[in-house]
């Protein structure tokens, strides 16, 4: 006799242990695809970004502060913008007002620390900047515009040059630039003037700056209205406060020194319709470093007087007193300059030169070097020659 055998129901214990296997595998499953789903958001913004930046640098294309260029206004000229800061704008020794940060796009901000800046008459110009890399585009008119960038060394590299590349509209404009071997060391304000800088056909300018040895950083820029392939003039009188001269032509305070003295004692200067840019001299042993576009030519004129040596002044000396020379990018201007001989005291004397060469770096450097006494000079004026 056979007995039949039935197969026995699931005991609870078994369905307990199923369920919680199905709950662990969707859970399991949920979190791969959360994790998927967060990595490929990721790649497709930082793909995006990067193609944005990529797309702006090579067409100067792109937005300005974030916004689409059809929500900015175009900036007013003369435009002055000091990099990393974010405080209110500053008023520098010529009148003028410098803006806060803006129209940047990535990059960091640093503050440099403190202490002395030498070969400018603005020191607050050069104590922050924007660093890594980073770009500007700015909504300008169509036309011409000439463009200042200034930089500073905190301290001079350990381990050699400390490189960077600074682009315009995508073309390269200094390529492997160094500030500490550009301005000949740190904390030492280094100018460089572009010329014949335009906005791109979608009305921005694009600067761009990129790291190579080192971190690219910027301290300031200013934008001017440019004149075609010709360097706007630079004028320089040896005071503290700018002057307008009887043909209206700007002169900015004492700027580009380094070392020498100053006298701002007012004396009657003849021979001159401007008898105010004598108003003050520098003095002793000093140099200039003078900023100009690499690609031209140029006149440097300079205004004397003898303030000191002579019956008309101080009743002492007279030819002889003092004698010096003057040296440009270390070519001899003038030797044994004896402004006494030539004119007398309290009468003034201008200098001319023509065609000077500029440095690599962009600067007419000049040496104003004592033979007896001290070398001076008034005014400095450098005029592009190019047509």
């Amino acid at each position: 006799m056979f007995t039949r055998h039935s197969a026995s129901a699931p005991t609870a214990g078994a369905n307990t242990s199923r369920l919680r296997r199905a709950v662990r595998w969707w859970f399991f499953a949920v979190v791969f695809g959360a994790l998927v789903l967060i990595a490929f958001g990721l790649y497709t913004l930082s793909h995006e970004q990067k193609r944005e930046r990529t797309a702006a640098t090579a067409t100067g294309s792109g937005t300005a502060s974030g916004l689409p260029l059809s929500a900015v206004s175009y900036a007013e000229v003369p435009l002055r913008i000091m990099a990393g800061y974010s405080g209110k704008p500053h008023i520098d020794s010529a009148g003028a007002v410098w803006q806060p940060d803006r129209y940047f796009h990535y990059g960091g901000t640093w503050e440099r620390p403190q202490g002395l800046v030498v070969r400018t008459s603005d020191p607050m110009l050069f104590d922050q900047w924007r660093n890594g890399d980073f770009s500007y585009d700015i909504p300008l008119h169509p036309g011409v515009y000439e463009l200042h960038l200034y930089f500073i060394a905190a301290e001079a590299p350990s381990n050699g040059a400390s490189t960077f590349t600074v682009s315009v509209n995508g073309a390269t404009v200094l390529s492997g630039f160094d500030v500490n071997s550009d301005a000949l060391g740190a904390n030492i304000a280094d100018e460089r003037i572009l010329r014949d800088v335009s906005p791109g056909s979608n009305g921005l300018l694009h600067l761009s700056f990129d790291s190579e040895r080192g971190s690219a950083a910027l301290s300031a820029f200013e934008v001017l209205p440019g004149t075609l392939h010709r360097q706007l003039p630079i004028r320089l009188a040896m005071q503290p406060t700018s002057y307008t001269d009887h043909n209206n032509q700007f002169w900015h305070p004492d700027d580009y020194y380094m070392n020498g003295y100053t006298s701002t004692k007012r004396t009657q200067i003849a021979g001159t319709p401007d008898p105010d840019i004598f108003a003050a001299e520098r003095y002793g042993h000093f140099t200039y470093a003078i900023p100009v576009d690499t690609r031209d030519r140029y006149t440097l004129v300079l205004h004397f007087a003898e303030f000191y040596f002579g019956p008309s002044a101080s009743g002492v000396g007279g030819v002889g007193s003092r004698v010096f020379r003057i040296l440009c990018n270390g070519n001899t201007l003038l030797d044994n300059f004896d402004i006494y001989k030539e004119v007398g005291s309290l009468h003034g004397l201008t200098k001319t030169f023509y065609h000077l060469q500029p440095t690599a770096q962009g600067k007419l450097n000049l040496t104003f070097e004592p033979i007896v006494n001290n070398a001076t000079v008034s005014g400095i004026e450098v005029i592009d020659e190019s047509q």
